[in-house]
């Protein structure tokens, strides 16, 4: 259930988890009942959010009893701006019905472009919708696996990169660190990884809607799928678990052969 829009101010962020919490204006919740927000809800806006903004949002009502800010806006904030590429209409091809040449060296131009193609696409798009196979990386060559898991590692560079939040990535590393649970507002069990690039990540596996891995240990390899969120430290992963509305696509966690989600 999602309510009118309401009106709040956004009374605490935490930019390195990637959500925060509203004081609603008119009387929604009380001061002791903050509204939870998470990043994903403000990913359309110019700039993060910050403590102090006036937001507009509606409340959606979770399948759980939690309820949390969607369709937000910052106000006063520009929404960006997505490039619109003018493409000119291709020529009609002038074939020479008595050259057969001309008609081979086409097909040679189109594959070589559709392989091209191909392969951008196979680098950049997330592998693992949904549950992961349990044979996966035992099917696969070592060779094969090392060259998959680093076009992923690349995607999540790219991103640590250029600032983006909202990727959604697949990969797997090794523990580097475990932290202390998190059990402010939904409880998420956090650890670092550091993948094969070098680059560390921090995982905030959410324990309210998944089981959580009560036999980790620093040197334990452990595969992923979620949702990338920038910080200057290399990233938080979040959505390691399904969503109980079925409108966020779901992530997981894998360790020992066992998948949590």
């Amino acid at each position: 259930m999602i309510s009118p829009i309401c009106k709040g101010t956004l009374v605490r962020w935490k930019d390195d988890k990637g959500y925060g919490f509203i004081a609603v204006e008119g009387g929604d919740t009380t001061s002791s009942q903050e509204l939870f927000i998470h990043a994903q809800t403000l990913r359309h806006m110019s700039r993060r959010p910050q403590v102090g903004d006036r937001l507009f949002f509606q409340i959606e009502t979770q399948a759980n009893g939690k309820r949390a800010a969607v369709n937000a806006r910052i106000d006063g904030v520009t929404v960006k701006q997505v490039a619109h590429h003018n493409v000119p209409p291709k020529r009609p091809i002038k074939r020479k019905a008595d050259s057969p040449l001309m008609g081979i060296m086409l097909r040679i131009v189109i594959m070589m472009l559709l392989l091209a193609l191909g392969s951008q696409l196979y680098q950049g798009f997330w592998l693992g919708a949904g549950e992961p196979s349990q044979t996966t990386s035992s099917a696969l060559p070592d060779t094969r696996q090392v060259d998959v898991e680093t076009n992923a590692d690349r995607v999540i560079a790219r991103a640590f990169e250029l600032q983006q939040s909202g990727v959604m990535v697949q990969s797997q590393g090794r523990v580097s660190k475990l932290l202390a649970d998190d059990n402010d507002g939904s409880r998420h069990q956090k650890f670092i990884l550091r993948l094969s690039s070098g680059q560390t990540l921090l995982v905030a596996h959410n324990i309210d809607l998944a089981p959580r891995i009560d036999s980790l240990n620093v040197g334990d390899q452990v595969s992923f799928a979620g949702q990338y969120e920038w910080n200057n430290r290399g990233g938080v992963l979040h959505w390691t678990h399904l969503d109980p509305n079925g409108r966020h696509q779901g992530g997981w966690l894998k360790h020992n052969g066992r998948i949590y989600q």
